[in-house]
C-alpha cells in the first residue's frame, strides 16, 4: 500500500500526459531546463515503478489445477525376516491405471503462497486396472531357492494429498515489448480499476522464480485379492487354483514435508519443477481370509521423496493446458509387527523391512486462474 501511495502521489504531482490519469496540462506551460531533467528522472522512476507493480500483480491470482495420469504406474512392496535379518517372505503389489489430480493454490502476497492437492484412482468406480501380487517365501536354512511362490489377482486403490505453504525467496521478470503508455494503462486497469480488464490486456511476463516451501502429506494404498493361484510349491512349479480368496493389506504413510520449487515463464509458455522431502510415520494392517491372520504393522523414521515437472501454455488469461510427469515414492526400512496367527497371538515383533511403494507417470492437465 505504502509503494502504491507514493507512486499515485508522484503521478498527481507529474502534470505531463503520458503519466497523468487527469486531463493533459496546458502545452504552452514552460518549465525551466532544471525542472524539465528533474520532472523527467522522476517520470523515469516511476515508469520503472509501475512496471514493477504490473509484474507483481500478475502474482496476485488463484489457480485451480485438474490432471488426469491415464498411465499411472508403481508397485507396494514389503518383506519378512527371520531372527539373522534374512528375508523369507517378499509381497508386491502392482497398481496401475488413472490417477485423478485436483490442486488449488492461492496467493496472500507476492512472496507468500498456500496450496494442497488431493489425487485418488477411485472416482464412483475404481480406475486402476487389475493386476497379479505375487507372495514368495524362503527357508533360508536349508536353500536360498524359492521354496513357495502363489500370485493372486489385485485390486489396487491409492489416495493421496497434501497442504503446502511457499514462500518465495526471489522473482525475476519484466515485461515485454510495452512502452511507457501501454505500461501506464495495464497499470490502470489492474490496480485501479481491475474489472476494466479485458483478454486484449493479456501481456504475459517473462519470470522466473524460486519458491521454498513446508507443509504435511498423507498417502494411502489399498489391495484386496482374490483368484489364489500356487505357482512354486516345495521348490517344485505347479498350477495349483484355490477358492474363497478375499484377503486385503492397506497401508498408510503420513509426516511433515519440505521442498523447493522453481518456475520459468516465456511468453504464454511457462514450467515448473518441484521436489519435496518427508519425514514418515508408516502404518499398516492385513487379513489374509484363507489362513485366519489377521495382524498390524507400525513404523517411523520413514521417508519420501515427490518429484513433479510440468509445461502448460496459456490459451487465454484464465486457462493453461499442459503436461507433466510425476514420481513419488515412499520408503519404509523397518515396522514392528502384530497380529493373531490362527489362534497364535503375538506383538511388536521386529520382523517387517522395506515396506515401499512407488507412484509415477505422464499426466495431462488443466489451469484455470483468476
Amino acid at each position: 500500500m505504502k509503494n502504491l501511495a507514493s507512486v499515485l502521489a508522484c503521478l498527481i504531482s507529474l502534470s505531463i500526459p503520458a503519466l497523468s490519469f487527469s486531463s493533459p496540462s496546458d502545452p504552452s506551460e514552460s518549465f525551466s531546463r532544471q525542472e524539465a531533467i528533474d520532472q523527467a528522472l522522476r517520470r523515469a522512476t516511476v515508469v520503472k515503478e509501475l512496471r514493477q507493480m504490473v509484474i507483481k500483480r500478475t502474482l496476485y491470482r488463484m489457480s485451480l489445477d485438474y490432471e488426469i495420469g491415464y498411465s499411472t504406474h508403481g508397485e507396494q512392496t514389503f518383506k519378512i525376516i527371520d531372527s539373522q535379518e534374512r528375508t523369507i517372505s517378499e509381497l508386491k503389489y502392482p497398481h496401475r491405471g488413472q490417477l485423478h489430480t485436483i490442486s488449488a493454490e492461492a496467493t496472500l502476497t507476492p512472496s507468500f503462497f498456500v496450496g494442497g492437492k488431493f489425487a485418488s484412482s477411485y472416482l464412483g468406480a475404481n480406475l486402476f486396472k487389475g493386476s497379479r501380487s505375487t507372495d514368495q517365501d524362503w527357508d533360508r536354512d536349508v536353500s536360498d531357492l524359492v521354496q513357495s511362490e502363489s500370485s493372486s489377482y489385485s485390486q489396487a486403490r491409492i489416495s493421496l494429498f497434501d497442504v503446502n505453504a511457499y514462500f518465495r525467496l526471489f522473482t525475476v521478470g519484466h515485461l515485454r515489448g510495452l512502452d511507457d503508455d501501454k505500461v501506464q494503462s495495464l497499470f490502470y486497469k489492474m490496480v485501479i480499476a481491475p474489472k476494466e480488464v479485458e483478454s486484449s490486456d493479456y501481456i504475459p511476463t517473462d519470470r522466473f522464480s524460486v519458491d521454498v516451501f513446508g507443509g504435511y502429506q498423507h498417502y494411502k494404498g489399498r489391495y484386496f485379492t482374490t483368484d489364489l493361484i500356487q505357482t512354486v510349491d516345495n521348490y517344485v512349479s505347479v498350477n495349483d487354483h484355490y477358492d474363497g480368496l478375499a484377503s486385503f493389506y492397506k497401508i498408510a504413510y503420513y509426516g511433515p514435508r519440505m521442498g523447493y520449487r522453481i518456475e520459468g515463464i516465456l511468453g504464454k509458455l511457462s514450467t515448473r519443477f518441484s521436489f519435496a522431502y518427508a519425514w514418515l510415520t508408516t502404518k499398516a494392517h492385513g487379513f489374509w481370509n484363507l489362513r485366519n491372520y489377521e495382524f498390524t504393522q507400525e513404523g517411523s523414521g520413514g521417508n519420501s521423496i515427490d518429484m513433479q515437472l510440468e509445461a502448460l501454455y496459456a490459451l487465454t488469461p484464465s486457462f493453461s493446458l499442459g503436461v507433466g510427469f510425476n514420481y513419488a515414492e515412499f520408503n519404509q526400512k523397518k515396522m514392528k509387527e502384530s497380529g493373531n496367527n490362527n489362534g497364535f497371538e503375538y506383538s511388536d515383533e521386529d520382523i517387517v523391512r522395506e515396506a515401499n511403494s512407488r507412484v509415477y507417470g505422464p499426466t495431462v492437465k488443466v489451469r484455470y486462474s483468476w
